[in-house]
């Protein structure tokens, strides 16, 4: 029987001992990943609004925890993945693919919170994609209706 202790990043792998016919084997950390839910919130919102004071609005923090998040999840990930060019924000390589993975991240675990509070109702997200004039002239009701059937289902326009 083999047991292994493993965490994120690159890591350096030592068979330590073997004891009664089981391989014990330990990764020796580099470094370890300690990323926080509130970074990756403030994370999204910043790349979604492109600017630290609205991030810092929206997450009603000052701008300076949100810059200070920012820094700490740079230095954790040990890449930059925003550019400061004034008061202009731009997301780097680098930010660009971490956003979808963050994007995922917090879909997920939306979804998680929605199947355990689950009672018996529908619940999940619905995207909606349809033409100006249909959004604004025949889905209201329709849309009103299907709230008060289905209030567990988020909806998302596109």
């Amino acid at each position: 029987m083999v047991f292994l202790v493993i965490t994120l990043r690159e890591c350096y792998c030592e068979v330590k001992e073997t004891f009664l016919n089981k391989t014990f084997i330990f990764f020796e950390l580099w470094g370890e990943i300690n990323m926080e839910l509130r970074q990756l919130k403030t994370f999204y919102t910043l790349a979604s609004t492109l600017s630290f004071s609205r991030t810092a609005e929206a997450q009603n923090y000052v701008p300076s925890t949100v810059t200070m998040q920012m820094k700490v999840l740079e230095e954790e990930l040990g890449v930059k993945l925003v550019d400061r060019l004034g008061k202009k924000v731009i997301l780097t390589d680098a930010g660009r693919r971490f956003l979808d993975y963050v994007v995922r991240i917090l879909g997920e675990i939306e979804e998680a919170e929605h199947a355990v509070k689950q009672s018996g109702e529908m619940t999940g997200t619905l995207v909606i994609s349809a033409d100006e004039t249909l959004c604004t002239y025949r889905l209201p009701a329709v849309l009103r209706l299907f709230r008060l059937r289905y209030p567990g289902i988020r909806l998302i326009f596109r």
